[in-house]
């Protein structure tokens, strides 16, 4: 889902008068400064006429700007609602948590169960063994591996300590993953290769 850090940008340009900031790209990704601006210079190697820099370090739509990594569908709710969109409302959730947490404990309170083939990005065994460990503190459960794929959750778990406060916002939080999934395949058509 790294596609949708450089979709990001286009996201705050869509949606804050055609400026991107750090701080901004910051608020809906959850990058940190110096990975704000690598991607900042990803999306400007990748798309070179689309920024242009601005004053007091930020970045312009230039006048050729055309978003290269959302779909006309995405285009459209972003010109039409701005920051209420479900797509801007999507990426700042995700950026509220951390992704593999909250898919591990979303899962886990809603379905019971969670398949690691479903993680929103790859990850090694290593990152896939410690998120589940968290998640079983976490959420005061023991958590069982079905097959070399799919866990189980074999208590209840305890809403009050999972990373969601209520079973909807976990729900919402699914629904914002499944989005977002769908931009990053779209996106990740358009990224040039490095090669």
């Amino acid at each position: 889902m790294k596609e949708l850090r450089l979709a990001a940008i286009e996201v705050v340009l869509l949606t804050n008068d055609g400026v991107l900031t750090r701080s901004k790209l910051s608020e809906i990704t959850g990058l940190g400064p110096a990975q704000v601006t690598r991607e900042i210079l990803k999306y400007r190697e990748a798309f070179p006429d689309n920024l242009k820099l601005g004053q007091s370090k930020h970045y312009n739509k230039s006048d050729v700007f055309a978003p290269k990594l959302l779909t006309k569908s995405a285009q459209k709710e972003l010109a039409q609602k701005g920051v209420d969109s479900d797509i801007y409302e999507a990426f700042k959730m995700q950026a509220q948590y951390n992704f593999l947490d909250a898919f591990i404990d979303a899962n886990l309170l809603i379905n019971k169960r969670f398949s690691n083939s479903d993680f929103p990005e790859k990850v090694s065994i290593a990152t896939e063994k410690r998120a589940i460990s968290r998640a079983a503190d976490r959420l005061s459960i023991e958590i069982k591996r079905m097959s070399p794929m799919e866990y189980h959750g074999v208590s209840r778990p305890l809403v009050g300590n999972s990373v969601f406060n209520k079973v909807k916002d976990a729900k919402d939080f699914l629904s914002a993953l499944e989005l977002l999934t769908k931009m990053s395949r779209a996106a990740s058509k358009n990224i040039p290769s490095n090669d």
